[in-house]
C-alpha cells in the first residue's frame, strides 16, 4: 500500500471517527473560520477604539488650551472693561452623555463665549452716549444741549431786569461758560469709551490717544446760541413781528 493510500485510509478514519463523535469535518471547519471572523472584527473594533480615544484625547488636549488662552483673555478684558472679574464655574448637566456631545457642547460654548467677548470688547471701545456717532458731532449735540438749557435762565434774566436792562456781564458771560463747563463735564463722563483707543503702530510706546473733548466747539456752541437768540428776538422786537 503506498504513501498516498495510507493517508487517505487515515483522513477516512479520521473523519469517520468525527463523524461518529457527532461533528463533522465540514462543520469542524466552519466553526473554525466563524472564530477567525470574529477574531479579525474584535481587532478591528479594537484598533477603530484606540484611534477614537487617540483623536478623542488631541482634541481635548487642544480644547484645554484654548480656554486655557480664552480665560486669560476674559480677565484681560475685564480688567480693561473696569469690571469685576468674572468666575468660571462648571455647569451641572442633567443626565448622561456621552464623551463626543459633552466634547461637542464645551466647544460650542467656547465659540459662542469668544463671539461673547469680541462683541464685549467692540462695545467697550464706545461711548456710552451715541456710540456709533464720530466724536464732534457727539460732542456738538452735548454742547448744544446744555446751550438750549442755559436759554432759560437767559430768559429769566431778560424778562426779570429792570430799565436798565439785564446783567450783559451775567447773561452773555457767566451763564455761558457755566454751559461750557457743564458740556466738558459731560462729554467726559458720557463720550468717554472704557477701553481708550490705542495709539497708532509707530507710536506704540506712547499713551493711549487722550479723549477729543471740542473745547473750542464748546466755546462756540455756548456763546453764539445766546446771542444768535437775542439778536433775532431784538430783530423781530424792532420790526413789531
Amino acid at each position: 500500500m503506498t504513501e498516498e493510500a495510507r493517508a487517505r485510509r487515515g483522513d477516512d478514519h479520521m473523519l469517520a471517527k468525527g463523524e461518529a463523535a457527532g461533528t463533522s469535518w465540514g462543520q469542524y471547519v466552519r466553526l473554525v473560520r466563524e472564530l477567525d471572523s470574529i477574531r479579525t472584527e474584535e481587532q478591528a473594533r479594537s484598533t477603530t477604539s484606540r484611534a477614537t480615544a487617540t483623536g478623542m484625547t488631541a482634541r481635548l488636549d487642544r480644547l484645554d488650551e484654548r480656554l486655557q488662552e480664552q480665560g486669560e483673555r476674559l480677565f484681560t478684558l475685564a480688567r480693561r472693561l473696569r469690571v469685576s472679574r468674572p468666575t468660571l464655574t462648571p455647569k451641572r448637566v442633567s443626565g448622561k452623555i456621552g464623551l463626543e456631545q459633552a466634547v461637542e457642547r464645551a466647544a460650542a460654548a467656547f465659540e459662542r463665549a469668544s463671539a461673547g467677548a469680541v462683541v464685549a470688547e467692540r462695545r467697550g471701545r464706545q461711548p456710552a452716549l451715541l456710540p456709533r456717532w464720530e466724536s464732534v458731532p457727539r460732542n456738538f449735540v452735548i454742547y448744544m444741549f446744555w446751550a438750549c438749557l442755559a436759554l432759560v435762565p437767559q430768559y429769566l434774566l431778560f424778562a426779570t431786569s429792570g430799565p436798565n436792562g439785564p446783567p450783559f456781564l451775567v447773561v452773555f458771560g457767566i451763564v455761558p461758560l457755566v454751559t461750557l463747563l457743564v458740556g466738558v463735564l459731560t462729554v467726559r463722563v458720557l463720550g468717554r469709551s472704557r477701553i481708550p483707543p490705542d495709539p497708532p503702530k509707530r507710536a506704540a510706546r506712547q499713551r493711549p490717544l487722550p479723549q477729543p473733548l471740542s473745547v473750542r466747539l464748546g466755546v462756540l456752541v455756548c456763546w453764539c446760541t445766546g446771542m444768535i437768540v437775542f439778536l433775532v428776538v431784538a430783530f423781530h422786537g424792532e420790526l413789531g413781528l
